[in-house]
């Protein structure tokens, strides 16, 4: 019963979010299209083949011309880029980017029906009450969440948030620098192999080209929550261009 209340019309309506093309930034996207594929090395046509997008639409949208929401979560995907990176947001001053709490999305990590299965004809989930992140999370549906903090600057190198870690993530590698600061609970973080153990306060610091997967400890106080720092570095794109995994649906 409590399963069928939590994917039931009325909730799937509340908590899934479909995508709008209205609310993405078309000049903020052509932005961040352009900067990631000439960090990554990356020429149009290789873009085109990655994605499976044509070539004239990789152009149109770096142009800040709208395109169709599958040719845009093609392009996201192989740009790994969250959405959260992409939608119009304030900016208070010239001189820094600020996200206050209010502002933040949480993303669902692996959205699940009551059977367990993958939901694969929803693209976005964002579960924004806590209270709800801890239900979801205690009947087994969500490994974890993260919230998006957006406060990057336009031509930044740094992109961050914050992870909810209720279960095992599945292993994941991307590109950056990765910088974890473990805010409460306990942690368990798992880079090519080797795990660390992390207790509120402490820090730690990997190439996230490296498989890596986040835990919680058993029997600390769930939900295990770490700060994320994810940096570029200077020699990124020879880096990415060979290393970076393809993958479809990359975040949200």
């Amino acid at each position: 019963m409590r399963s069928s209340i939590l994917f039931s019309n009325e909730t799937r309506e509340v908590l899934i979010q479909k995508p709008d093309k209205d609310k993405w930034d078309w000049e903020l996207v052509a932005q961040k299209f352009r900067e990631r594929r000439k960090l990554f090395g990356w020429s149009v046509d290789e873009v085109a083949q990655r994605s499976g997008v044509s070539r004239d639409t990789v152009m149109r949208v770096e142009k800040g011309k709208r395109c169709n929401n599958k040719s845009f979560q093609a392009l996201r995907s192989a740009y790994a880029l969250f959405s959260a990176q992409l939608v119009k947001h304030p900016v208070e001053s010239e001189h820094y980017s600020v996200c206050h709490a209010d502002q933040i999305r949480w993303m669902a990590a692996n959205l699940k029906d009551h059977k367990g299965r993958p939901v694969k004809d929803i693209d976005y989930s964002f579960v924004d009450d806590a209270t709800e992140r801890q239900r979801r999370a205690n009947l087994g549906y969500q490994r974890f969440f993260t919230g998006f903090i957006r406060s990057e600057l336009a031509d930044g190198v740094m992109s961050s948030g914050i992870m909810e870690i209720y279960n095992t993530s599945p292993v994941d590698q991307h590109f950056g620098e990765e910088f974890i600061y473990c805010l409460s609970g306990e942690a368990q973080i798992t880079v090519e192999g080797d795990s660390c153990h992390l207790a509120a306060g402490d820090s730690m610091v990997f190439d996230a080209l490296s498989r890596h997967q986040y835990a919680p400890v058993e029997g600390s106080p769930l939900p295990a929550i770490i700060l994320f720092v994810v940096a570029n570095r200077s020699d990124e794109a020879k880096r990415v261009a060979d290393s970076l995994p393809q993958r479809t649906g990359w975040g949200v």
